[in-house]
């Protein structure tokens, strides 16, 4: 329950909420959002059937993209008409946490499908928690 709650709950659910909020808000567009190749280390450890080292590589990045958006402030951007700013921090968000949900996507499927979903022209917000407290 306490993983449920403060990994999956505030590290993805919330970082997914913030990111799309702010991108709706500010009318950002998915164009410059590109595909990666996945990082060797995380490839490495899927090829090695190291799935838990997988999964904690990828929730550290997840980790690394909260304290991104807490540095960046993107609404404090937004409000300062900070707009190429803005749009550098939006796409960087975005672009890792579309890589790290495709990370994921072999753990966390559904939610991982969720995460798409927002994540398309126009960005909408989840209308429900991505993972409900209750």
């Amino acid at each position: 329950e306490e993983a449920y709650r403060n990994e999956l709950a505030n590290d993805l659910g919330n970082l997914v909420q913030r990111v799309s909020t702010v991108a709706l808000k500010n009318d950002f567009k998915l164009g410059d959002v590109t595909e990666r190749a996945f990082p060797d280390e995380y490839v490495h450890l899927m090829d090695e059937f190291e799935f838990s080292k997988a999964f904690d590589y990828v929730w550290t990045k997840l980790q690394e993209l909260n304290r991104k958006i807490n540095e960046e402030k993107p609404w404090e951007l937004a409000k300062n008409g900070k707009v190429e700013e803005l749009q550098r921090s939006l796409r960087g968000l975005i672009n890792d946490l579309l890589e790290a949900n495709r990370m994921i996507m072999p753990f966390l499927p559904n939610v991982c499908e969720k995460v798409v979903a927002v994540f398309t022209d126009p960005i909408v917000p989840p209308e429900t928690p991505l993972f409900p407290k209750d």
